[in-house]
């Protein structure tokens, strides 16, 4: 059981005072949470303020019933800087220490020794011949740079921009447009369109038009919902905040060379003339709340962790393979604990975490958020690859802490959010090693635990990984560099292959000539697309051309490297198929855009009739209030109505005598319940003593008032049917423009679809739909250059897999054999009886003319021979 005691010389003797004693949360982190009070006389004379005496801090541990009660360590404050009247006076509320990040993540003070031009890491000077040493070089560039970076950086980035050097391109990169202004630039790209001539010197080309519209998508704003507002740093927190609310003193134990740093002591220390002056300096400075900081509270911690990058290499690279990490996290705040070693990531360095770890505590108490990144190991203990720690309590009790992102705090129900903290980069150290092991991403929020409830975590996690199947059809091949060089032909082939997936390869064209080669055949690849999967870091299509021999190798004619990045990152946002090479319809996407913008100004003259529609119910309900306040007024006037009146009274006494009579004021009573007009009434209501002029008046006001209502209903209707009438005109009409446009357009791709089938069916077709000619390149090794030896047409196709499950697709010309239909190749090898035809399919027409020639002249000298005999008979005959 720790405890503290506080004692201060003055000229009035010792003042002493101790804390009780306390191990909560733990024994070797004990809160106390008392206020100590000494009280003594101290110089007033500014000038004398250095001969403060200082206060003397003793840790005791209270063991065997107070028997035995051993110095954990003792520490000096000195109170020459803590006098408000002195001239070297320190406000602790507004300047401190620099708090040392590694030392909080591994307990060792390390000072930087430089001597005879190398500088020395020490733990601390007590160590003796224990102390770790490092050896390091000095910078060559470490005179040049300068003390304040962000400044340094911020004034580059003000300077005109010369050409030279990173910070002028800086000055040129814009952060991707948001949403709405992709979309209002796409749409008045496709009104440009439509506007005149697309190959007109004043427009853009239809080519143009589309490679803007796909960088505007591929640009839009992907901030995620809880980096919004969120301050993103290149460091900790604590390069933001270098000074501590707190004050800490170190504890020392021993002396001379023994001597060492075994604890801190965190306190506030204050020099009042009063006690009363404490709260009321600490309040006015923005200080600590002293009422909070003495009644410890529970409280909530969310620990948000993204990513963690450049981790040590803890596992020996075996084969030539670099060393990796298998790394999990270790979070822990007193004895709430987070281990997530199940989840553990195989072989990495950079790790994406993106995972909220949500742990509870007590403020002022456990107040020591510890971060491990751990290495997994299977045989054995795991090692630890760094540490940090964060110091909650050092931040719920900075008021500076405390309106970050206060801006961003949303309490209202469906929208909360907390405040924005700051995104942090933290280093990652160790006890063993002076060096950084690795940064870490996260931030941390700190709420009381009844709010808690009341505002949701952020969503952090990535979005799940999505299998895609990647459908790549080998159309055709042309102008192929001849591998046989006798027969100029090759026994033509193709393979393919995404990255991370295994080689497929097309049926061989077999004796292909002319450098041309035919294959209708259809590869299919499953392919995971998802934050940092292997599609995504290496999106990339191989296409190998090859040459087919039976007695050896085959030969690789060329190849070809086919980035489908872009498309990849469209297919998995928008989950939906990806034609890759499919041109775009600027027609169709200008159609389409007109329709929405139709349907929106439809919406408006709806919402426009039913405003209308409200007015004038508003306008008639006004009118019979006017007719209603008028008939009160008349009342009133006439004396009828008031309470005490002859027609209340006399109404009244009607009720059980006659229903029907003429009493001594004139008034006329009405039976009830016979129905009566208004002018009927009206008249019959009148007092016969009334004046005649102030009736007809109020007669003629309300006929007035009646005839306009009249009139205003009437035109109205007429208005508003008529004009209804035209708008459903127009409507009809509209609809059956577009129908009749659209069954126009259907008629004219069936069309085009049949004469491309027909076309492709005969070996004449064009080139394929939504295809494109891939160039083959080879490595000339004379010149050491490029060169291009053929091209292929292919299309690509990225498919969920969840549709395309739904309509599959056989591999190569296999059933189901659709979307799309893949025709026999033509132009292959075919037999027949015809030698003259299978030799020059066999061997070319050139090798077949030269085989041909030679059996001529066989032939021509055999003939010879055998009708020698019979020339020489003849020609003697002839003698």
């Amino acid at each position: 059981y720790p405890k503290v005691e506080f004692a201060l010389d003055s000229d009035e003797g010792t003042a002493v005072q101790c804390t009780d004693k306390s191990k909560r949360p733990s024994g070797s982190n004990p809160n106390f949470l008392e206020r100590i009070v000494l009280k003594c006389r101290l110089p007033e004379d500014p000038e004398a303020a250095i001969y403060a005496p200082p206060v003397s801090v003793k840790v005791y541990d209270y063991r065997l019933a107070g028997m035995v009660q051993p110095i954990c360590g003792v520490a000096k404050i000195d109170l020459s800087k803590k006098l408000p009247w002195s001239k070297g006076y320190e406000d602790p509320t507004l300047s401190g220490k620099k708090k040392d990040v590694r030392a909080m993540s591994t307990g060792v003070q390390v000072k930087k020794i430089k001597q005879n031009g190398k500088i020395t890491y020490r733990k601390d000077d007590s160590a003796g011949a224990n102390a770790t040493e490092v050896q390091e070089d000095p910078s060559p560039i470490a005179p040049l740079l300068p003390k304040d970076i962000k400044s340094a950086i911020q004034e580059k980035l003000e300077l005109p921009d010369t050409g030279a050097g990173v910070f002028g391109a800086l000055k040129h990169i814009k952060s991707p447009p948001p949403k709405e202004v992709v979309e209002e630039r796409r749409k008045s790209i496709l009104e440009q369109a439509a506007a005149g001539d697309l190959a007109s010197p004043n427009e853009m080309t239809e080519a143009q038009m589309i490679a803007e519209l796909e960088a505007f998508e591929d640009a839009e704003d992907t901030t995620k919902r809880y980096m919004i507002g969120r301050e993103k740093l290149p460091a900790e927190l604590e390069e933001v905040l270098p000074s501590s609310p707190f004050e800490n003193f170190t504890l020392w134990r021993g002396q001379g060379k023994s001597k060492k740093e075994v604890g801190v002591f965190k306190g506030l220390v204050r020099v009042v003339r009063t006690e009363k002056e404490l709260d009321l300096k600490e309040k006015k400075s923005g200080g600590i709340d002293m009422q909070q900081l003495l009644k410890p509270q529970q409280y909530t911690v969310r620990l948000y962790v993204l990513r963690a990058l450049n981790l040590a290499e803890m596992d020996i690279g075996m084969f030539g393979r670099p060393g990796k990490s298998d790394p999990y996290l270790k979070v822990n705040i007193g004895d709430d604990k987070f281990n997530d070693k199940e989840n553990y990531v195989s072989d990495a360095t950079d790790v994406d975490f993106y995972k909220c770890i949500e742990l509870h505590t007590e403020l002022p108490g456990a107040g020591q958020l510890e971060i491990e990144v751990m290495d997994y190991d299977f045989f054995g203990s795991d090692d630890l690859i760094g540490k940090t720690v964060v110091d909650l309590e050092d931040r719920w009790f900075d008021q500076r802490w405390q309106r970050m992102g206060i801006e961003n705090k949303i309490p209202d129900v469906g929208k909360t959010r907390w405040a924005t903290k700051p995104l942090e980069r933290r280093s990652l150290f160790t006890d063993t090693k002076n060096l950084e092991q690795g940064k870490l991403e996260c931030y941390v929020d700190i709420m009381p635990s009844h709010e808690a409830e009341m505002y949701p975590k952020d969503d952090i996690e990535l979005p799940p990984s999505q299998m895609f199947e990647v459908r790549v059809v080998v159309w055709r091949a042309r102008d192929m560099v001849s591998m046989d060089v006798m027969e100029d032909m090759n026994d033509l082939y193709f393979t393919g292959w995404v990255e991370g997936c295994e080689k497929q390869s097309t049926d061989i064209h077999w004796r292909a000539r002319n450098g041309k080669g035919s294959f209708n055949w259809r590869m299919k690849f499953d392919v995971e697309l998802g934050h940092n999967t292997t599609a995504m870091k290496f999106p990339y299509l191989h296409m190998q051309a090859w040459d087919k021999d039976l007695l050896k190798y085959s030969d690789c004619i060329a190849e070809s490297f086919i980035d489908l990045g872009k498309s990849f990152k469209r297919a998995y946002k928008k989950n939906q198929t990806i034609e890759v090479y499919k041109k775009r319809d600027i027609k169709r996407e200008l159609e389409s855009v007109r329709f929405a913008k139709a349907q929106e100004e439809k919406r408006k003259a709806v919402e426009a009739k039913k405003r209308e529609e409200q007015e004038a119910k508003d306008e008639e309900d006004r009118l019979e209030a006017i007719r209603a306040s008028e008939q009160v007024e008349v009342d009133i006037e006439t004396g009828l109505g008031a309470p005490g009146s002859p027609r209340n009274s006399d109404r009244a006494n009607s009720i059980g005598g006659d229903s029907l009579g003429i009493e001594e004021d004139g008034v006329q009573l009405v039976e009830r319940g016979v129905e009566k007009s208004d002018d009927a009434g009206y008249t019959a209501l009148q007092p016969a003593n009334a004046p005649q002029k102030k009736r007809d008046k109020k007669n003629g006001l309300l006929s007035g008032a009646r005839e306009r209502a009249s009139t205003l209903e009437k035109k109205f209707s007429s208005k508003e049917a008529k004009k209804r009438k035209n708008e459903e005109m127009k409507e009809k009409k509209r609809i059956a423009k577009i129908k009749k446009e659209r069954e126009a357009q259907a008629q004219k791709d069936e069309l085009e679809n049949l004469l491309g089938s027909m076309k492709e069916i005969c070996g004449v077709g064009d080139d394929p739909p939504a295809s494109t000619w891939v160039k083959l390149m080879r490595k000339d090794f004379e010149t050491g250059e490029e060169e291009e030896v053929g091209e292929v047409a292919i299309s690509v196709s990225i498919i969920p897999k969840n549709m395309a499950d739904s309509n599959p697709a056989g591999f190569g010309r296999k059933e189901p054999n659709n979307d799309p239909y893949l025709p026999e190749p033509q132009g292959r090898l075919k037999f027949t009886l015809n030698p003259f035809s299978m030799g020059t399919q066999l061997f070319g027409p050139a090798l077949c003319a030269r085989i041909a020639c030679c059996l001529c002249c066989v032939f021509g000298v055999l003939l010879t021979y055998f009708i020698a005999p019979y020339l020489n008979i003849i020609i003697s005959l002839t003698k």
